[in-house]
């Protein structure tokens, strides 16, 4: 096991993508950055969101602001696993003011160009290997040629 950090073009595009999350009004939460055959899909125990495309998602990111205190504040605060360039699984946490938060394992997966996200799945903050297994997966469609 290495002691180097984890990192690549993809989890360098969520961070920037979080900056940028963190400074928008609700409204300003569109599909642009996302690619045409978009798939979301929250695999949360719980409440969740189930599955979405790209206008679909864009909603799901708004809703996110009717939660505590109006303004939530996302981070990315460790690299669970990477495949790649495009393909990623990070914790997430959404600070939602007022003492509350949600935490999240999310796998993405980039297009071929690393400008849109083409896939995200969430899992439970504990669901560690089945992030990997996911990520694994996403890799997996890349090298057969189906992503």
């Amino acid at each position: 096991m290495s002691d180097e950090p984890l990192n690549n073009a993809a989890v360098e595009y969520l961070r920037a993508g979080i900056r940028f999350a963190n400074l928008v009004q609700r409204d300003e939460f569109t599909s642009g950055a996302l690619t045409d055959d978009f798939v979301f899909e929250d695999r949360r125990s719980g409440f969740n969101y189930g599955v979405a495309d790209a206008s679909a998602y864009a909603e799901i990111g708004k809703s996110v602001f009717d939660v505590g205190s109006g303004r939530p504040i996302w981070s990315i605060p460790e690299v669970i696993a990477v495949r790649d360039q495009r393909i990623a699984a990070t914790a997430l946490v959404i600070d939602y003011g007022n003492d509350m938060y949600t935490d999240m394992i999310a796998c993405v997966r980039f297009d071929p160009q690393l400008q849109r996200l083409q896939r995200r799945v969430l899992f439970d903050i504990d669901a560690r290997e089945a992030a990997i297994a996911e990520v694994d997966r996403m890799h997996a469609e890349i090298e057969a040629g189906d992503a």
